[in-house]
């Protein structure tokens, strides 16, 4: 399964069909709508909930924009860089100047899309994408029970009855996702916070699961928790 992202280009279907390009070479599901002016723009951002919204600046009426950003993310594109300025008055996240190219415009495409890129990762504020063999995999953050270290890989357990096998170590997955979440409570275990069922001295418990709290990580979890007993039950 992909993430789907849905982006709006306004400007040529030249400059529409480049951006295609470079977004086909991301592990994406994209959905793509191409507009010639910033009236048509303004009509399709009342219909249709998009995710980046990339404007030619060299098109009619660049200057007379308002503020956009309460509208989508916004990425402006222009010959050089003379509209900069005006870009981010109506609230551009990114500035991009022609020709473009794969590098300069997956970074930008990525931090509208509020994503973090790891060599086996694409994080979001609420899923991630993980490497799993030769396949991007989506998984929810709600979804994820526990990881467990498998060698040079991870094992993700998630609700659902499924694992999934990550291409990237334990530790490496675990510096990813989002510590309000996530805890280490072994050198081999990260858990999700809102999945535990129950924890003593000893052990934590999950759903079907227990695991061992690991010598060096006890305080840190006994610490979140303290705040219910000052001495955890035997």
């Amino acid at each position: 399964m992909r993430k789907q992202i849905k982006y709006l280009v306004v400007g040529s279907h030249e400059l529409s069909e480049q951006i295609t390009s470079f977004i086909d070479e991301l592990p994406f599901f994209s959905i793509a709508i191409n507009c010639l002016t910033f009236k048509e723009m303004t009509k399709l951002l009342m219909i249709h909930a998009v995710d980046v919204v990339l404007l030619d600046a060299s098109l009619p009426h660049f200057t007379e924009l308002g503020i956009l950003s309460n509208m989508a993310t916004i990425i402006v594109i222009s010959d050089s860089d003379k509209d900069a300025l005006k870009a981010f008055e109506i609230g551009a996240t990114d500035y991009l100047i022609k020709p473009l190219n794969i590098p300069h415009f997956s970074k930008a495409f990525f931090r509208a899309i509020k994503a973090n890129v790891t060599q086996h990762s694409i994080v979001f504020p609420s899923e991630i994408l993980v490497k799993s063999g030769r396949r991007m995999e989506i998984v929810h953050f709600d979804t994820i029970q526990y990881i467990e270290a498998y060698g040079m890989y991870s094992k993700i357990f998630q609700g659902n009855g499924k694992v999934l096998i990550a291409n990237s170590m334990l530790i490496y997955l675990e510096q990813q996702l989002p510590n309000k979440l996530f805890l280490r409570i072994h050198r081999s275990f990260v858990v999700n916070i809102q999945k535990i069922t129950g924890f003593d001295k000893r052990k934590v418990y999950l759903e079907n699961k227990e695991i061992e709290l690991g010598g060096v990580y006890k305080a840190k979890f006994n610490s979140l928790f303290s705040f219910l007993d000052n001495t955890l039950p035997n």
